[in-house]
This record gives structure tokens, C-alpha cells and sequence, in this order.
């Protein structure tokens, strides 16, 4: 049995133990980032301070069907550019929480594993079968 895999999908759950208790732009590098500490508590009952940057908006959607996202928008991953769609949901117990997918926007371009620069710089013709090591 394989394991279901949640790339790019993501449950977010009402922020309970939570508080933001600064808010504001922070020079990072030279760029103004929009960022914010909140304040939470560990599971053993430690108060912590968590700092978070934004990477993006989200908007609430026009419906025009029950399949439509709630919400979406764009964000500014680590991995880069990404589109964003959030749909309120509720559980089978009665919990309420927003189920989140993200994809690559359609006009992004396609990265290479290896890198930018890599894309297409070996071509097919030039691997034999009998060269994989495998």
C-alpha cells in the first residue's frame, strides 16, 4: 500500500492557542518583507514565539459552483512562484478547517531539477540504454 502523498495540498486548522502580537515591514537583505510574531504555546503549556514572513495574499472568490475555491491567490514560495486555492471544509467530526492546494502558476516557467541552465543540455539521442548503471 503506498503512503497518500499531500504534496502541494495542506489542511489549516482555527489558530487556538494563537496570537499576533507585532506586525509590521522588516528589511531583509535590503527588501522589505512583511513580517509578524506570534505568540502560541508548545504542547506542554511553554509560551513560545513563532516569527513568520509573508510569501503572499489570499481573496475570497465569487462562487459560480460548489466546486469552486473558497479563496485564492498568489504566494512567493521558497521553491517559487505558486498559486494558492483554499476551500472551507469541515471534518468528519465537526471540525472546521480550510483544505489548501498549491500549484506552479500555468505561466511559470518549468525548472530542471539540475538547474536552470540544464534544461535540454543533454539530448536523447546521445544515452544508449545499456549506459544506465541500473
Amino acid at each position: 500500500m503506498s503512503e497518500y502523498d499531500d504534496t502541494n495540498r495542506g489542511a489549516l486548522f482555527p489558530a487556538e492557542d494563537q496570537k499576533i502580537i507585532r506586525s509590521g515591514p522588516v528589511n531583509i537583505d535590503g527588501s522589505q518583507e512583511h513580517c509578524a510574531i506570534v505568540q502560541t504555546k508548545t504542547k506542554s503549556g511553554k509560551t513560545i514565539f513563532e516569527f513568520y514572513q509573508k510569501i503572499g495574499a489570499i481573496f475570497p472568490n465569487e462562487k459560480r459552483n460548489e466546486n469552486d475555491a473558497d479563496m485564492s491567490g498568489n504566494l512567493e514560495t521558497k521553491s517559487g512562484p505558486m498559486k494558492v486555492w483554499g476551500r472551507k471544509k469541515q471534518s468528519k467530526n465537526g471540525n472546521d478547517y480550510t483544505a489548501i492546494s498549491l500549484a506552479p502558476p500555468l505561466d511559470a516557467p518549468r525548472q530542471s531539477p539540475m538547474g536552470s541552465d540544464a534544461v535540454g543540455q543533454i539530448p536523447s539521442s546521445s544515452i544508449a540504454d545499456d549506459e544506465i548503471p541500473f
